[in-house]
């Protein structure tokens, strides 16, 4: 019995925690070097097993579910969204770009681009209706090629690098699409009630 501490996020209900852990192996067999702790989380009492090596904590397991994204963000766009980044979660990156690339086209249909058409088409229809900026278009651009990448099996491979950076360029995209204004929205409905004269 230890009284060890790690932070992690919870892998279950995905808060930071700290656990204590309950019971630890050393001189595991494998890999050599290691130890294994296992714990509880104090939050959903979820199980968590941590593989360290010296001090340094290495991996847990159940691995993390990511965090969902923004509920402003149309729930067909978010549910594509959110199965890119758990794709990415357990090393599935081609399909976690393949993801990426169909929420991306789902954002453009969502925001008035020719249904059934190439997504090229749909995001250069958008830049000139002035809907999205030169900058979300580059965003988009870059998306979609290595999206494109992933879905046709005579491309290059997606490596992590690339899955991992349409991610976090579509996330600032949705961001500015669709969080950005109804913030926005909702703070100004705030602020007219508060100054509205009865």
């Amino acid at each position: 019995m230890s009284t060890r501490k790690f932070q992690i996020k919870c892998p279950h209900c995905t808060l930071h925690i700290q656990l204590v852990n309950l019971y630890e192996w050393l001189n595991s067999p494998y890999p050599a070097g290691s130890k294994w702790n296992m714990s509880y989380c104090p939050n959903c009492r979820g199980p968590v097993i941590i593989r360290q090596s010296g001090t340094k904590t290495i991996q847990y397991y159940p691995l993390s579910l990511p965090e969902k994204s923004d509920k402003r963000i149309p729930e067909k766009i978010r549910r594509d969204f959110d199965e890119a980044k758990q794709c990415f979660s357990i090393e599935a990156y081609r399909a976690s770009a393949t993801m990426t690339r169909r929420a991306l086209q789902n954002t453009c249909i969502d925001k008035g681009a020719t249904k059934g058409a190439k997504l090229l088409k749909q995001i250069n229809e958008l830049a000139l209706k002035g809907i999205i900026t030169s900058d979300i278009k580059e965003w988009a651009t870059v998306t979609r090629w290595i999206g494109n990448d992933a879905a046709h099996p005579d491309s290059p491979e997606v490596d992590v690098e690339e899955a991992e950076s349409i991610i976090a360029l579509t996330e600032q995209l949705l961001s500015v699409i669709f969080i950005a204004p109804a913030i926005a929205e909702e703070r100004k409905k705030i602020r007219n009630a508060k100054t509205k004269t009865p």
